[in-house]
């Protein structure tokens, strides 16, 4: 077997073009320039990027989402182009040592790892943002939504985690979303001003001290009418008609088998009973909203006459023992 004379390899060596340095070391440069950009937009709080599984061939193609980045497939397949057209021509002569290199597929090589750094670094940062929360006041146990921006970042596919008051953090309820996270306020929340605190899957964090806790408690506010009979549908507004973990965030009923306030109808006489409201049918009540009709028998009782009947409501509430009686100061006036 032939060797190639120690001064015919020094020859070759010493022939290879400065150009190979931005053939071989111009890539990998930009794919060190480009890491440390991102991840010192990172390090700032920045930028934020999603945790894959696992890496993938796609990887190298793909954005954040998944969708096909032109300037990762220029950077890749120009690259590629290059070496296997330098590969084919020092197989067809290796003993010519290395081949020349066009000063085009130089300049191919440059500028695709020029743009590939540049893309990089000119992606705008993403942080979290809230923008507002709904409602802004509820009570223990009640739902609320945080709006805002890159609460997850692009291809994540985990809940960012929201705490009260730097409470237990909690997974946001419902899948991932860039935009919105819902979650329950702890029960043993106190009342007043509170902190809630987004933290993203990629770690990074966003406060907002614009929720107020209120106590937990029926609120009768008004009736549509205090001029009625027996079978009159009356319409009570107020809140807190049902227990915090039967509504969602806009008061709708979420549990079928909730069970709203008790809503009472007391003559204005000494030890008058009560007489209980029995719920509308076909009528969808809310946390805000709860409609019933006036008994159909509650001037058939003995002693019972057409007048002026007190209003009552209860609700058993979060942390007190029983049912707690409200007196809205509401009277109506049932006639047959």
């Amino acid at each position: 077997m032939s060797t190639l004379p120690r001064s015919r390899f020094t020859t070759l060596i010493g022939e290879i073009s400065p150009l190979y340095l931005v053939l071989l070391g111009g890539p990998f440069a930009a794919a060190v320039l480009a890491k440390v950009t991102v991840s010192g937009a990172i390090s700032a709080a920045e930028q934020q990027k999603s945790t894959a599984a696992s890496p993938t061939v796609a990887d190298v193609f793909s954005d954040d989402e998944g969708n096909t980045d032109l300037v990762d497939v220029q950077y890749v397949a120009f690259n590629i182009i290059v070496a296997v057209i330098v590969l084919v021509q020092f197989v067809h002569a290796p003993g010519y040592g290395t081949p020349a290199i066009p000063d085009f597929l130089a300049a191919l090589t440059g500028t695709s790892a020029a743009t590939y750094v540049a893309n990089k670094a000119l992606v705008s940062g993403n942080p979290p943002t809230i923008s507002q929360l709904s409602p802004s006041a509820t009570r223990p146990g009640g739902q609320v939504v945080v709006y805002g921006s890159n609460l997850v970042a692009a291809g994540d596919s985990t809940a960012p985690t929201v705490a009260v008051n730097k409470g237990p953090t909690l997974p946001a309820d419902g899948p991932p979303s860039a935009h919105h996270a819902t979650f329950r306020v702890p029960a043993a929340t106190p009342t007043g001003s509170a902190t809630v605190t987004v933290r993203t899957p990629a770690g990074l964090v966003v406060t907002t001290d614009s929720l107020r806790v209120n106590p937990d408690a029926l609120v009768i506010a008004g009736v549509n009418t205090i001029q009625a009979r027996p079978g009159t549908t009356l319409t009570f507004a107020g809140a807190g008609f049902y227990n915090a973990d039967d509504v969602d965030y806009r008061g709708e009923v979420t549990n079928p088998e909730a069970i709203p306030a008790s809503i009472l109808l007391v003559a204005e006489r000494a030890d008058a009973p009560s007489h209980v409201c029995p719920l509308a049918p076909g009528h969808t009540n809310s946390d805000t909203t709860l409609k019933v009709g006036v008994p159909a028998n509650i001037l058939t009782v003995p002693g019972e006459e057409p007048g002026w009947f007190k209003v009552f409501g209860q609700r058993a509430i979060f942390g007190q023992p029983g049912d707690v009686p409200v007196d809205p100061n509401i009277l109506i006036n049932i006639q047959h």
